[in-house]
């Protein structure tokens, strides 16, 4: 009893909201339009990578990061010559070298080469800098011998270790000191054609973590392409009428501008960006689909000699209690995750960003979108044509015409009643769908 109260008042409630959106379309058009516009700005002023990598994959109660903090309060490094960094400490900002002999042969024999390679990093003037060591790789002792000698090894390596204090200024420094690290070793490779260069810095982790967001650039506006697409098609039909390719292209772009939306709200609050989010889009377009779809079905179950107006009302009060009823699933499933209790900082992040998402994804089908579908019934009530926005010629004028205009301005009911059969059965999505059988007595 108490259910069918409460769904009964929701139905009631999703009416009444469909009815005051239809009522003025062209509020809740511009509103959402408006808020997109400003906080797009705040995604292209605001927009700052995290730099942290710890801190979004290591745990918050992580027993390392306590034992570090502890090992640097009680053994502090100066990061002076003298000084050599244990498992416990941070190295902070380095470059790193691996000089790789050719196969077969002998690093030790090319100690010009490295003593070469070794002076000009350290002739670098951004940054201070000191070299504290090197480690052999590929080793082969002498055999028989009596104590352990090396008899020829495959690979060096060499770290520098920058002097780093804690300022802004000085690890600005440092970051330029890694960059041009970098770029000395390719060149340097260039001029020793037997050697094989490998270098390595404090930011190649966060460097090859934030290039799949460049990688995954293409893979999602194909993503996107093929969307767009499958929503065309499927809110087409050859009834010119009421066919809504439009309305399909629209529901995409609805969920796009609310995406943007979220991200311009992540950014105020001082959101840091990491390539985890990448995620969102695809979540928030698949939650956002359901609910265009959903709408756009609902409009289609509504009698068709009710007003427009009437009309959106129904398709709301139909469609908007079950796609509420899946948001709020959502946002508690997501909600779980950025809630105290996650640990992760890198999941935290995604799930309050996801919930963000799919508040606003919510918002703007109701608004945005509800408002297109405003304007697209008005213009079926009126007889215009889905695409070309022109009035529907009568039957007795098409039947003048040639046939590709036949086919192209008819909305393929003329000859029957609208009342003998359902207009929508000519989809073609229907295909796909088995026909019922007759039961047999």
């Amino acid at each position: 009893m108490l259910r069918q109260v409460i769904h009964r008042g929701l139905r009631s409630f999703c009416h009444q909201l469909g009815l005051f959106v239809s009522r003025h379309p062209v509020f809740f058009l511009t509103v959402p339009a408006v808020l997109t516009i400003i906080f797009g700005f705040s995604v292209l002023n605001r927009f700052q990578p995290e730099m942290d990598l710890e801190l979004l994959v290591a745990p918050s109660h992580s027993l390392a990061k306590i034992e570090r903090s502890l090992a640097n309060s009680l053994f502090p490094l100066d990061r002076s010559k003298s000084h050599l960094y244990s498992d416990l400490h941070t190295p902070g900002r380095y470059g790193r070298v691996i000089l790789l002999a050719k196969p077969g042969g002998n690093i030790l024999h090319q100690a010009e080469g490295l003593l070469q390679i070794h002076r000009a990093v350290l002739e670098m003037k951004d940054g201070r800098s000191s070299f504290i060591g090197h480690q052999l790789g590929g080793v082969m002792e002498l055999p028989n011998s009596k104590d352990p000698r090396v008899k020829s090894a495959r690979a060096v390596q060499i770290t520098y270790y920058l002097q780093t204090y804690p300022s802004a200024a000085q690890d600005l420094i440092s970051e330029k000191w890694e960059n041009e690290f970098c770029k000395l070793i390719r060149e340097l490779q260039l001029h020793h054609k037997d050697l094989q260069l490998h270098s390595l810095a404090s930011f190649s982790l966060w460097r090859d973590f934030h290039k799949t967001s460049i990688l995954a650039r293409g893979k999602i506006l194909v993503s996107l392409m093929l969307i767009l697409l499958v929503a065309i098609l499927s809110s087409s039909m050859k009834d010119c009428l009421r066919s809504k390719p439009f309305l399909g292209l629209l529901g995409v772009l609805t969920i796009c501008i609310s995406s943007i939306t979220a991200a311009g709200i992540f950014f105020i609050t001082d959101g840091k960006y990491n390539s985890t989010l990448l995620g969102i889009p695809f979540f928030a377009m698949g939650h956002g689909t359901k609910g265009v779809f959903e709408l756009l079905s609902g409009w289609r179950r509504t009698r068709e000699n009710l007003p427009f107006k009437d009309r959106v009302a129904d398709a709301y009060s139909d469609v908007m209690v079950s796609y509420t009823m899946t948001s709020s699933l959502y946002f508690i499933a997501f909600g779980m995750g950025a809630s105290p209790f996650t640990n992760m900082e890198a999941v935290k992040v995604f799930c309050q960003n996801m919930c963000i998402s799919i508040l606003l994804n919510y918002f703007y089908i109701f608004s945005f979108f509800g408002s297109c579908l405003v304007f697209a019934g008005q213009l079926e009530q009126n007889r215009y044509h889905s695409i070309f926005c022109c009035k529907i010629p009568s039957a007795e004028y098409l039947e003048r015409k040639p046939v590709w205009f036949q086919t192209m301005m008819s909305d393929g009911h003329q000859q029957s009643s609208h009342h003998e059969t359902d207009p929508y059965q000519n989809h073609f999505i229907q295909h796909f769908f088995p026909s019922p059988s007759p039961i047999g007595m």
